[in-house]
């Protein structure tokens, strides 16, 4: 029979590095003894693929988002997507260097999708500062003609950068511009990001039962926008006092700010998103003046206060 023995190996973050030796040693009942050793490498990065998923199927001809991480305490001083075989992608080997060596890095590379149909295999590596090597996959993505649904909506997130002095962003004066950074993406072999925009409501503490939204334009993209993109937008200080949200004569002024952020793709799927950190896909709503919302999630708040 076979006998088998399951053990793990747990690194420690601040263990030594370097190579390590297993060594197995079985006697069966008449005394006979057979060993074996392995060798492992020890305190490597850990490498993940985020995307594209393990079998995923692909539109050939389209494109496709492949995004590496990796993560060592020692800190990491390269990574390098490949794509060791299948069919070729033209984009891939890339890799960047990190100088001085960081704790967690990122790496992403939109490629082109071969006009064949087949497999493309795609690899990750990095490395550490004590030269030490992690790896991940090979993973395998299925390269198709048939005809993708698209039923999943984009993922976003948005921030607000006050514009006022670097000592105190958020008292701003009329010259001033509050900027709404968009950062989002469709999903992967997705139809693209067709439209980007940012609702704003504005509420004067001095009246707080009077809410205005700002007129923000939607931005239609053409062609649909693949892989990880950002849209800045932007409203003058001037146009809150236009629209009386902003009154200087009474300054300082405080208004409270309510955002959302929203992406909605070729296929018509919509997202929207309240949060700095995080990529979200909330469902979508709309205002009764039509401007499109998180359903029954509250913006993000922020404040300004108007000064001369």
């Amino acid at each position: 029979g076979t006998t088998a023995l399951l053990r793990f190996l747990v690194p420690q973050p601040q263990g030594p590095s370097g190579f390590a030796y297993i060594r197995v040693t079985a006697e069966d009942g008449s005394g006979n003894v057979s060993k074996d050793s392995v060798q492992v490498e020890m305190g490597a990065p850990r490498v993940r693929i985020e995307t594209p998923i393990d079998g995923e199927q692909v539109r050939q001809g389209g494109q496709m988002i492949v995004r590496a991480s990796a993560t060592d305490p020692r800190g990491v001083v390269s990574i390098e997507i490949t794509s060791p075989a299948g069919l070729p992608i033209v984009e891939l080997p890339v890799s960047q260097a990190f100088d001085p060596a960081q704790d967690s890095v990122t790496i992403e590379q939109v490629v082109a999708l071969p006009a064949q149909t087949g497999t493309v295999e795609i690899a990750a590596s990095a490395v550490n500062s004590d030269g030490i090597e992690g790896r991940f996959g090979p993973i395998t993505v299925e390269v198709t003609s048939q005809q993708l649904a698209d039923d999943v909506p984009p993922q976003l997130r948005v921030r607000h950068v006050p514009g006022g002095a670097p000592s105190d962003p958020r008292r701003v004066e009329l010259t001033d511009t509050l900027e709404f950074p968009v950062e989002g993406r469709d999903n992967i072999g997705g139809s693209g990001v067709a439209q980007v925009g940012v609702t704003l409501q504005a509420t004067p503490q001095r009246d707080p039962t009077t809410t205005t939204v700002v007129p923000i334009a939607t931005r239609t993209l053409s062609p649909p926008r693949t892989g990880t993109f950002t849209e800045v937008f932007k409203v003058g200080v001037d146009e809150l006092q236009t629209l009386g949200v902003l009154d200087l004569l009474q300054a300082p002024d405080t208004i409270d700010l309510s955002f959302h952020a929203f992406m909605v793709d070729a296929q018509g799927n919509c997202a929207a998103a309240v949060s700095s950190e995080s990529f979200q896909s909330l469902t979508c709503g709309s205002l009764p003046s039509g401007e499109t919302i998180a359903a029954a999630t509250p913006g993000q708040s922020d404040f300004v206060v108007g000064v001369i």
